[in-house]
Order: structure tokens, then sequence, then C-alpha cells
């Protein structure tokens, strides 16, 4: 099982039980995560379809002090949108508004 494999598995676990990951970058974009799902949210510097739930198929897992590379569900033309983010500087669990 790849680590995203297992990054998705734990998601899984966790948003059972009503949690979502909440992950902070150093330009201050906040990443909350379910499984197989992901919302980017940055009033500072806006990207196309901020604020929405979208399909990740693969990525890297989150780790403090490490950029993320995420892939979306296709923004434009091709199988999927790259994200790359700044590294990472909060991880946290948070209960599921809404």
């Amino acid at each position: 099982m790849s680590t995203w494999d297992q990054f998705q598995t734990a998601l899984a676990a966790a948003s059972a039980d009503g949690d979502l990951m909440r992950v902070e970058t150093e330009t201050g974009s906040v990443y909350e995560f379910l499984p197989d799902r992901v919302r980017r949210v940055n009033p500072e510097g806006p990207l196309r379809r901020d604020g929405d739930w979208l399909s990740v198929s693969d990525g890297t897992v989150p780790f403090k002090g490490r950029p993320m590379v995420l892939f979306l569900e296709p923004l434009g033309e091709g199988p999927h949108t790259e994200r790359r983010t700044t590294a990472v500087v909060s991880i946290e669990w948070v209960p599921k508004e809404g």
C-alpha cells in the first residue's frame, strides 16, 4: 500500500467520526482533507475553484516543513491539475463543518 493510500485510509477512519484534516502552508493557504477530496481557502491569493471540494487522486502526504503536491480533478485540459504548495506549517484534526 502506498503512503498516499495509507493517508487516505487514516482520513477515512477520522472522517467516520466527523473530523477532517486541516493543513496550513507558509503562504496562509488552508487545505481541508476528507477521503479522496480536498478544498483550499486563501483569500489573499485565490486560485481556480477555491472553496470547492475537489477530487484528489494522488499527492504527497502533508508533513510540517515540507511542501505538498496534489493531483486534483482536471480544472482545465489534461487528465488532472497539479497543485504545489509552500511548506506546511500546521496540521490539525477539526470537526467537519456542514
